[in-house]
């Protein structure tokens, strides 16, 4: 009988345990080339002005208090651009609806979990509410970060993209 309730132990275990991920092996970040964290044109040393040019002018615009410059196109893409020898430099992006702006590998919001998985590997961290995030940077971690974008996908879509450019 004990070896019996052992053995029935032992199959639940790993029945139950199987479906398990182990979190703590996922790596924080994925390592991708710069080249791949850009939306739709707009990359690292982009200027406020270099983004006019290609999109218009922007729907809200407002300066912080922090001197950081926050505009935004058609409530779905936000940018925040950052005070450099007098220049406002690209310093933070964040794509919020399917709008047409993608990542060189076509990822956009709405893309599948799939999709995302086929561009860049399989995710760095599921959170509780049920959404999985991918952490790439353009640097190993310990480095200085040069760039990074983070991917969120929840219901099988994606929800949102952010880039964050260091300077």
């Amino acid at each position: 009988m004990k070896k019996k309730l052992s053995v029935m132990f032992a199959l639940f275990a790993l029945l139950f345990f199987s479906g398990q991920t182990d979190v703590s092996a996922r790596k924080f970040i994925t390592v991708v080339p710069s080249s791949e964290i850009t939306f739709s044109g707009i990359s690292k040393y982009a200027t406020f002005e270099e983004v006019k040019r290609i999109y218009g002018e922007p729907e809200t615009l407002s300066r912080r208090d922090d001197g950081l410059i926050y505009f935004i196109y058609g409530n779905s893409w936000r940018f925040l651009c950052k005070p450099i020898n007098g220049q406002y430099y690209v310093y933070q992006m964040e794509v919020t609806k399917n709008n047409g702006i993608t990542t060189p590998s076509g990822i956009h919001v709405g893309s599948t979990m799939d999709e995302v998985y086929a561009a860049y590997g399989d995710y760095n961290d599921a959170s509780s509410n049920g959404s999985y995030n991918w952490n790439l940077s353009s640097v190993q971690p310990g480095q200085r970060d040069d760039r990074s974008l983070f991917i969120t996908v929840k219901d099988n879509k994606v929800v949102n993209m952010v880039i964050l450019y260091s300077y």
